[in-house]
């Protein structure tokens, strides 16, 4: 019988900007409302959407930093992504060093309406990611998206929450980082059995790197997060 609970540092990772944010993300950091900045995705929606110039760049840039300070992320015991391109790709660039690297549906944006939340096939991204195991999806077809509607937030969370679960049952006492997207990290911390210490669930930027300390709570209480020192 277990009977110390399981504990692991992980990486949270947002990915890089895509072709969708270039207009949406300032207009959201101004202070619009959540349905002009859907709005604003809308109107520069496109399938799988990926980085833009800039967010590859950015993406470089922040992998510099990382190995330049020594960060712990870089020698990370494996990277979890997102199977949407833009997650792939900025993991792709900013953390390049780290052979094992999972994708899991769990983390993928919150999904439905805008097709920038729709994946490509499994054999389609196996192809152009060759390096990533894709034995984490559960459908070669994308059985998630609903063209005519948003995801419901506490269904996006509870993805989120069984992604952290299923960290902590498979890399206990490891360092592991997770790339993946605003909404699912913004929606992951409203989650019930979630409990964050200060810090931790403000919004993400494009390309911003959190690392919290995950550690699974007494008599199945969830989980509580915490900024890592």
């Amino acid at each position: 019988m277990r009977v110390v609970p399981r504990s692991v540092t992980v990486h949270l990772l947002r990915h890089s900007q895509a072709t969708h944010n270039v207009k949406a993300e300032p207009m959201r950091e101004a202070g619009c409302s959540f349905q002009e900045f859907l709005d604003q995705m809308a109107a520069d929606d496109e399938l799988d959407s990926r980085l833009t110039t800039k967010g590859e760049a950015d993406a470089v840039a922040l992998g510099e930093r990382l190995r330049s300070s020594g960060h712990p992320a870089t020698q990370a015991d494996v990277i979890i992504s997102s199977p949407l391109s833009r997650a792939l790709k900025t993991a792709d660039l900013a953390l390049p060093g780290i052979s094992k690297r999972i994708v899991r549906e769990e983390w993928r944006e919150i999904s439905g309406l805008l097709l920038n939340a729709k994946r490509l096939s499994r054999s389609t991204l196996a192809k152009e990611h060759p390096h990533w195991c894709f034995s984490g999806l559960e459908d070669d077809g994308d059985v998630y998206f609903d063209p005519n509607n948003l995801e419901d937030t506490s269904v996006c969370a509870e993805r989120a929450y069984k992604g952290l679960a299923y960290i902590l049952e498979e890399f206990h006492e490891k360092e592991v980082v997770v790339s993946c997207h605003g909404g699912i990290l913004n929606y992951l911390f409203s989650h019930p059995l979630i409990h964050s210490g200060e810090g931790v669930s403000e919004r993400f930027d494009n390309c911003e790197m959190r690392s919290v300390n995950l550690e699974e709570m007494e008599g199945g209480g969830g989980v509580h997060i915490s900024l890592s020192k």
